[in-house]
């Protein structure tokens, strides 16, 4: 249990009150959480249940590199085999598993390659989460204890409570867009290195010149 989950019960309380201040009154023409609703596109108690439900579990950033090493073991596996294969057939051969090889060992562009990058994008995802778990508690901790905090529990003011309501909806969807645009903005700098790989084929051989293909065993 970290800090959100320890924060997160008491604030539910408080922000369901704020939604339905917020449907109840609305809030002043102007106000900045206007836009903040629009953009989010939530009241701020589902807002927060969703950045609650961010779970910062172990992701299997390392399991999915130690594939790497399996696909490169592979393909030394086939290395190894040395066949000694001359001919027309022979040079085919050749050419497909040297792009065969490529693809899933180069270490620059290759499955290989895409995996460990595919494992570093988890890891990222789970500094993510872990970081904004912690923005997002110190935020909620920062409205609970606010004089916005009590009038919106205790207020009679209509007018008060709706602007208090608006404040904290505010302040707490402020903090849910930076979030998500942390989120945009992790999976646009990985979007292209965990693009799908095209496979590059060898040159194509034609038909058989009529040679003598020979194969060492």
């Amino acid at each position: 249990m970290d800090a959100l989950d320890k924060i997160a019960g008491p604030a539910a309380d408080l922000l369901q009150r704020v939604d339905a201040a917020l449907g109840r009154h609305g809030a002043p023409p102007g106000h900045q959480v206007w836009p903040l609703l629009r953009w989010v596109g939530s009241l701020p108690g589902p807002a927060v249940q969703a950045v609650v439900g961010l779970r910062p579990m172990q992701l299997p950033g390392d399991d999915v590199r130690a594939l790497t090493d399996r696909l490169v073991e592979a393909v030394s596996t086939v290395d190894r085999v040395g066949v000694n294969w001359e001919g027309d057939a022979g040079a085919a051969y050749f050419s497909q598993w040297s792009a065969h090889r490529r693809h899933i060992a180069d270490p620059d562009t290759s499955l290989g390659a895409r995996l460990d990058d595919f494992g570093a994008y988890l890891d990222d995802v789970e500094g993510w989460i872990a970081e904004s778990r912690v923005s997002l508690a110190m935020r909620l901790a920062l409205v609970m204890k606010s004089a916005e905090a009590i009038s919106v529990v205790t207020g009679l003011d209509p007018i008060e409570v709706g602007l208090a309501a608006a404040t904290i909806g505010a302040l707490v969807l402020e903090e849910v867009e930076e979030i998500c645009k942390a989120g945009e903005e992790l999976r646009e700098t990985w979007e292209t290195r965990l693009a799908a790989l095209p496979f590059r084929p060898g040159p194509e051989f034609g038909p058989s010149t009529g040679g003598i293909t020979r194969v060492d065993l």
